[in-house]
């Protein structure tokens, strides 16, 4: 069975593109993990700021994470009905992603239960602090009970 050539060339392209997003997407899911291990230390170290400006960066890559796979379940189907038998290269390729994706949602865990025993150990120290301070009566405060008027 001949394939003409246009054929061929749409072959080529759906398999580039398909690489292209997969690469595109192993970058990401490693800038996403990178991303994890510097939100740990920020929490870590009660550095708020650098928390904030994580969790904001966080929040942007995995949106890019899910336009990425919105944009590759497609190009899967696509590039499975040009090339039943697959590629090699491209299934090892799809299987680093999946590794990645675990190692994505077990650090993400991991980092959700950090980010939580902070929580505690911080509603921990307030309570502490608010039981001290309401603990003290505003009243009890050293005051003459017996006033001497006499001169």
């Amino acid at each position: 069975m001949l394939t003409s050539t246009a054929d061929l060339d749409q072959r080529i392209a759906i398999f580039k593109r398909y690489r292209q997003m997969m690469e595109h997407q192993r970058e990401t899911l490693q800038n996403y993990l990178d991303l994890l291990d510097v939100r740990e230390s920020a929490i870590n170290s009660n550095n708020y700021e650098d928390l904030e400006e994580y969790t904001i960066r966080e929040q942007q890559v995995v949106k890019s994470i899910l336009e990425v796979q919105d944009c590759l379940v497609p190009l899967t189907e696509l590039y499975r009905t040009v090339q039943p038998m697959g590629s090699p290269d491209l299934d090892e390729l799809a299987s680093h992603l999946d590794k990645l994706r675990e190692q994505v949602l077990q650090r993400n865990q991991e980092s959700r239960q950090i980010l939580q025993n902070h929580a505690v150990s911080l509603k921990k120290e307030l309570s502490l602090v608010r039981g001290k301070v309401l603990g003290r009566n505003v009243f009890s405060v050293a005051s003459p009970s017996i006033v001497n008027i006499t001169y």
